[in-house]
Order: C-alpha cells, then sequence, then structure tokens
C-alpha cells in the first residue's frame, strides 16, 4: 500500500477534488474553494458519499490528519492523496 503526499506545485493546473478534514472552527478562517468539508471525525460515516473511482486531495491545517485519513481512505480502496504541509502551506 502507497500513500503519497503531494505538493501544491505538484498539484498546479490539474482538476483536484480537495476534502477538508480540519473542524467547522478552524475552516472557519479559510478554505479551498470548491473543497469538500469532512472532518476526520466523520470520514469513516461518512465515506461513502465518496466515488471510489475519483481521486481525492485530502487536507488539515499542516498535514498530520490528513496523511492519517489518506492512510484509512487508501485501505478502503478509495484514491487519495494527501496535502503535504497542508492548508497551513498551500495559502503561502
Amino acid at each position: 500500500m502507497v500513500v503519497l503526499e503531494i505538493t501544491k506545485e505538484e498539484l498546479e493546473g490539474k482538476k483536484v477534488n480537495f476534502i477538508d478534514v480540519r473542524t467547522k472552527l478552524e475552516r472557519q478562517n479559510g478554505h479551498i474553494k470548491g473543497d469538500i468539508h469532512i472532518p476526520i471525525t466523520e470520514l469513516e460515516s461518512k465515506k461513502n458519499e465518496l466515488d471510489k473511482n475519483k481521486e481525492y486531495v485530502l487536507y488539515c491545517e499542516k498535514g498530520n490528519r490528513s496523511l492519517y485519513g489518506s492512510l484509512y481512505l487508501v485501505a478502503k480502496g478509495y484514491k487519495v492523496k494527501s496535502l503535504k504541509g497542508g492548508y497551513t502551506k498551500y495559502i503561502k
């Protein structure tokens, strides 16, 4: 099983399906336009809402929770990567 982290630079020019796994409170400080919000605590119960044929990039504030979520979803058969450095690095 391979879970890859991906950088903002690697995503440039691509259509990306982002999933924000942060809390509602964290999200109030901003988020990536067009993303889906599924807090990490709800990922297990809401995973069936995701299309296994699509590729997703999970993100959190710094990249730790999104990596954990990516490992979980890959184990369940989803095509997922984690945004390296999270939202903090993405907006710089």
